[in-house]
Formats: C-alpha cells, sequence, structure tokens
C-alpha cells in the first residue's frame, strides 16, 4: 500500500469518515458507498485500502487496544503480564460504555459472529492466564479452551451491550470480573490472584479517570 503523503491522507480521511458514521449511525445501517461518500472517495480508493468492512473494524479495534497498551504500559512500571492485560481491559470496557453510541455500535460488532471473531487476538489474551495450565500444553485440548472462553466472553460482553447504557466504573469491575473469573477457571488460574489483579486495575482507573481514549469518536 502507499505510504506517501497523500496515501497516509487518504486513508487517515476514510478512517475518520467511516468512524464518524459508525458512531452517529451504527454498523448495520453504514454502507460502504455512505463511507466513500462522506469521505469523497471512489469505492475503488476504499476498497483498496481496506476492502470491506471487516477491514475497517479490525483496524479500529487493534488500533483501540494498541493506544490502551501503551498507555498502560506508560503508566506503569513492568507489570505482571496477566495483571497488565485486566489493566488495559478494564480500561477497554471503560471506554466502551462510557457512550450510548459506541456501545450500540459495539453490540452490532459482537452481534456478528465473523466480525466479533475480529476484535482481538485470543491466543494473546488467554496466554497470561494459561501459562501454567497443564490443560493448555495439550494442542487439541487448548483449542477447546479458547473456543469455551471466547463463547461465555462473547455472551456476557453481548448481553451487557444490549441494554445501551453507560456503565460507571464499579459496573465495568463487575463486567470485567465475571468474565474473567470464567477464563481463569477454565485455565486453572489463581482466581484469588486475579481478584487482586481486577482490585489493583480498579484504583489504576480510578486515578485515570479522565483518561478518553476513543473507539471512534
Amino acid at each position: 500500500m502507499s505510504q506517501t503523503k497523500k496515501g497516509l491522507e487518504t486513508k487517515d480521511n476514510i478512517l475518520a469518515s467511516a468512524k464518524k458514521l459508525f458512531y452517529i449511525h451504527g454498523l448495520k445501517n453504514v454502507s460502504t458507498n455512505m463511507i466513500c461518500k462522506e469521505a469523497n472517495v471512489k469505492l475503488g480508493t476504499l476498497t483498496y485500502y481496506f476492502n470491506k468492512k471487516d477491514d475497517l473494524l479490525s483496524y479500529f479495534y487493534n488500533d483501540y487496544m494498541s493506544r490502551i497498551n501503551q498507555f498502560v504500559k506508560d503508566s506503569t512500571d513492568n507489570l505482571d503480564p496477566a495483571k497488565a492485560h485486566i489493566y488495559m481491559i478494564l480500561l477497554y470496557y471503560f471506554n466502551i460504555y462510557r457512550d450510548c453510541n459506541v456501545v450500540r455500535f459495539h453490540e452490532e460488532v459482537l452481534e456478528n459472529t465473523s466480525m466479533y471473531n475480529i476484535l482481538y487476538n485470543q491466543r494473546e489474551t488467554i496466554a497470561p492466564f494459561a501459562a501454567h495450565s497443564s490443560l493448555a500444553q495439550n494442542d487439541d485440548m487448548f483449542e477447546i479452551l479458547i473456543l469455551a472462553d471466547n463463547a461465555v466472553r462473547r455472551e456476557m460482553n453481548l448481553a451487557s451491550a444490549k441494554s445501551k447504557q453507560t456503565k460507571d466504573l464499579t459496573e465495568v469491575k463487575e463486567l470485567v470480573t465475571k468474565i474473567y473469573t470464567v477464563t481463569a477457571q477454565l485455565f486453572s488460574y489463581d482466581v484469588n490472584l486475579l481478584y487482586e489483579h481486577i482490585d489493583e486495575g480498579y484504583e489504576f482507573l480510578l486515578q485515570h479517570v479522565h483518561q478518553f481514549i476513543p473507539l471512534l469518536l
């Protein structure tokens, strides 16, 4: 892909236009033609950078998690990988659930299984919790556990997002606790240690409550 200044500006324009439309109208009601019109580009230009909406979503969520990851790294000192992930995921959900429009968009992504599968790398998510699990050493069993964790994670997220309401810090903490208690049990991770991570992550979030890292706008 073009790395020229004009090419990067075109790509950034497409991303900004898509984010704006997704924020206002949600995922389902935005077509590629609408994105082209908003960005003032031809369909061929859009598909050169992003062949389909899934590619845009993948970029948005990967970039979103990357920015959160960098913020946690810059704000802490050499956290244990599992603890660092909990800090990130608390910030991840808090920034999604602070805006009703983003909650609606997130719900529509969750409803589409193929789109949900692009949200994050499941193996990277599980790795810190599965490191000492004897079950995870068996490749076939590890795949089954990942599928089980993924299904539970999606259903809990979807049930939460369907409320279409914002959540405060306490409610976000409760959601993360429910999801990761299942993860810990599946991969034989110390649940009490998990709860310590969540409590410390909650305190971290309180200290950075005004740090807004947007998924869309």
